[in-house]
C-alpha cells in the first residue's frame, strides 16, 4: 500500500473500491460503536473504531487528490453523446431467446448483431 500512496502524488490512480468497502463494513461491524466508561452504567464513544473508519476513507480521499487528464476521442465522443442503443425487456427477451434457445438443438448464435441482422 505504501508504493501506492507515493505513486497517488505523481498521477491518478483508480483504486478497487471492494476493498475499501470491505474494510469499512468490517470495521463497522466488528467494533462496538460505544465502550463501558468505567464508570457504571455509563458509555463512552469507541474512538478506536473512528479512527479506523477515517484511515480507510483517507485512503480513498488520497486517490482523489490527483485530476484525471482524459484526451477526448472523438468517435467515442460522438458514440455517447449520441445515445448508447438500448433495448426494452420484451426486445430483450426476445434476443436472449434467440442466442440460447431453449431446445439446443438449431445453431448457435454467437452475438446479438448476428440476431439483429437475421
Amino acid at each position: 500500500m505504501k508504493n501506492i500512496k507515493e505513486k497517488a502524488g505523481e498521477s491518478p490512480i483508480m483504486p478497487y473500491l471492494g476493498v475499501n468497502l470491505s474494510d469499512l463494513t468490517f470495521t463497522e461491524d466488528g467494533n462496538p460503536t460505544y465502550v463501558p466508561s468505567g464508570i457504571e452504567g455509563v458509555t463512552a464513544i469507541n474512538f478506536s473504531k473512528f479512527r479506523l473508519v477515517s484511515k480507510i476513507l483517507a485512503n480513498i480521499l488520497l486517490f482523489q487528490k490527483m485530476p484525471y487528464d482524459f484526451k477526448i476521442e472523438p468517435k467515442t465522443y460522438a458514440w455517447l453523446r449520441k445515445g448508447i442503443p438500448t433495448c426494452d425487456d420484451n426486445e430483450m427477451y426476445e434476443l436472449s431467446k434467440q442466442c440460447e434457445p431453449s431446445n439446443r438443438t438449431g445453431g448457435t448464435v454467437t452475438s446479438v448483431d448476428q440476431v439483429k441482422n437475421n
